[in-house]
C-alpha cells in the first residue's frame, strides 16, 4: 500500500513539473466557462424562439446537459494520450544518442511500452 503513495506522489511530482495539472485545471475552467455560455445561450434562445411546449424546451436542455459529460470525457481520453505519446517520445529520444550496447536494450523498454 505504500508503494501506491510513493507511485501516485511521483506521478503528482512530475505532473506538477511539466505543469500538466495547471494546465489541466486552466482548461478545465475554460471548458466549463464556455459549457455555461453556450447552455446560458441556449436556454434564453428556447425561451425566446423555441417551442412553447416547457416539457420540450426542458427535453432540449436536458440533451445539452447529458452531452456535456461525454465531451468532457472526449477531453480527458485525449489528453491521456497525447500525454502517453508524449512520455514515449521523450524516452526515444533520451535513448537516441547512447552506444549500441546501451540501444540493443532500448528496444525492450519500447516494447514493454506497447505491451510486446
Amino acid at each position: 500500500m505504500r508503494a501506491i503513495g510513493w507511485i501516485g506522489g511521483l506521478t503528482l511530482r512530475e505532473a506538477f513539473r511539466r505543469r500538466l495539472v495547471p494546465a489541466a485545471f486552466g482548461l478545465g475552467a475554460a471548458f466549463l466557462a464556455l459549457f455555461g455560455l453556450a447552455l446560458f445561450r441556449i436556454h434564453r434562445e428556447l425561451a425566446r424562439l423555441g417551442p412553447s411546449d416547457p416539457p420540450m424546451r426542458e427535453e432540449i436542455v436536458g440533451f445539452f446537459l447529458r452531452a456535456g459529460p461525454f465531451v468532457a470525457n472526449f477531453l480527458i481520453v485525449m489528453a491521456a494520450v497525447v500525454g502517453t505519446a508524449d512520455t514515449i517520445a521523450g524516452e526515444m529520444r533520451s535513448r537516441r544518442g547512447r552506444s549500441p550496447a546501451g540501444r540493443s536494450r532500448s528496444g525492450k523498454g519500447w516494447g514493454t511500452s506497447f505491451g510486446c
